[in-house]
């Protein structure tokens, strides 16, 4: 299939402009999820990230609003799939702590690079998923052709930009406002990976996968 490189600023400000369109819904369905993946400490993370996304491109696709698909997603694949994810987000936060206690300033740059990594890793696993039931490695591997097909440094550079939104200080207001901004910013993230997604993807198809085309 031909490459056609991300556009960058095209997703970034559709993600917003869906964002400020459906603010509510995109959050709720967001606190909801993470929530469950809280309360279940982690093992239904994949299901539940399978279900957002699933929400979300409904919501890009064909602009329509479907919450009920938030739920329903526990199969074999999806399970294992968040359980690999957090025990890596996990194990990050288990070196970065003792790195900040030495070095805070390298701290922050193993963080951000190694954030940086697994979000390149992860960057579609979880959106094919939600389109198709089929090993986790596999949407994975699939992944990285979608990645290939709309340009490595594209998609490199909008999880940079992504990852930066993290670096914003909120420590300067108030706990609840600092929840609903790390909130609103983990919202726009998120749909910025459906939107990307979708770009590569306009359409559900029900083929073999995104290696065969």
């Amino acid at each position: 299939m031909e490459t056609v490189p991300l556009n960058v600023p095209q997703v970034l400000i559709r993600s917003l402009q869906l964002l400020l369109q459906h603010p509510i819904g995109v959050l709720w369905v967001l606190i909801q999820a993470l929530l469950v993946s809280f309360f279940t400490l982690g093992i239904y993370t994949g299901p539940m990230q399978v279900g957002l996304f699933s929400v979300l491109l409904h919501y890009v696709r064909n602009g329509e609003w479907a919450p009920n698909e938030l739920w329903g997603k526990m199969t074999s694949h999806n399970l294992p799939a968040g359980i690999v994810f957090v025990a890596m987000q996990v194990a990050v936060l288990l070196i970065g702590v003792p790195l900040s206690s030495a070095s805070p300033l390298v701290a922050t740059l193993f963080t951000f690079a190694a954030a940086t990594a697994i979000t390149l890793l992860w960057f579609y696993t979880f959106q094919i998923l939600s389109d198709h039931d089929k090993p986790w490695t596999q949407a994975m591997r699939e992944g990285w052709h979608l990645i290939g097909r709309g340009n490595w440094g594209a998609h490199l550079l909008l999880i940079v930009v992504l990852n930066l939104l993290n670096l914003i200080p909120t420590d300067t207001v108030g706990p609840i406002l600092q929840i609903v901004i790390l909130l609103i910013l983990n919202g726009f993230a998120t749909l910025a990976q459906t939107v990307a997604y979708s770009r590569l993807e306009p359409e559900h198809r029900a083929d073999a996968g995104v290696s065969a085309r």
